[in-house]
This record gives structure tokens, C-alpha cells and sequence, in this order.
């Protein structure tokens, strides 16, 4: 899969999770934030919580599921990422709850339709 295919499909995978946190009630705050270690593909509300959402998105599973390529060493700095950016944005964080990474895996099989799953705290 060439690099321009690869980013297709995953700013295709970023729309697709974007548009189904709206559809089940939570508020987009930003995508794509980018900070000094990394970026953040979701910021949003979700129920009460503020949440930073990790996209991974695959068209196939020869190299396993999209969430096995959550690495603990890519939870470890969305959590930085995710600190930076709550720093930078006191006046956005309202009365969260509850601050949570969560990660989103879509898998785009063609001729097939999308599957999904919402994984909730993955710290």
C-alpha cells in the first residue's frame, strides 16, 4: 500500500470515528491537535467525560487488529500529548467528569461494511 493510499485511509477512518462519536452524542473539540510529542487524532466530549481519542484504522488484519497496533509506548504519550494540550486549554475543560483515553478501530475491508469498536479508557 503506497503512503498516499495509507493516509487516505486513515483520514478516512478519522472521519468515519468522528462522525460516529457526533452520532452518539459527543461534542468535537478538535482533530488532528498536534503538540510537542505528538498529536491527538480527537479531542472531544463525550457523557460528561473530556475525552482524547486514538484512531487506527486498517483495511485488512494480515498484520493483526487496528487496536493491537495501540502500542503501551503510544498510550504513554497520548497521555503526554493529552496533558499539553488540557494546559494549553484550561477554559475548554468545563466540568469534565472524568478524562479518559479511549481509542476507536476501524477496520475498512473493500466491498464490506465498516467495522467498528469504541474502546473506552485504554490507559
Amino acid at each position: 500500500m503506497g503512503a498516499q493510499t495509507k493516509q487516505a485511509l486513515g483520514q478516512a477512518g478519522e472521519d468515519l470515528a468522528a462522525q460516529v462519536l457526533a452520532d452518539n452524542g459527543a461534542e468535537i473539540i478538535a482533530r488532528n491537535w498536534r503538540g510537542r510529542q505528538g498529536e491527538l487524532d480527537i479531542i472531544a466530549f463525550d457523557k460528561g467525560a473530556l475525552i482524547a481519542v486514538e484512531v487506527k484504522t486498517r483495511s485488512g488484519t494480515a498484520f493483526g487488529t487496528p487496536a493491537a497496533a495501540i502500542s503501551e509506548a503510544k498510550i504513554k504519550r497520548m497521555r503526554k500529548v493529552f496533558g499539553q494540550w488540557m494546559s494549553e486549554h484550561k477554559t475548554e475543560l468545563r466540568s469534565s467528569r472524568e478524562i479518559r483515553l479511549d481509542a476507536i478501530s476501524i477496520l475498512l475491508k473493500p466491498n464490506s461494511s465498516p467495522i467498528i469498536e469504541h474502546i473506552r479508557g485504554i490507559s
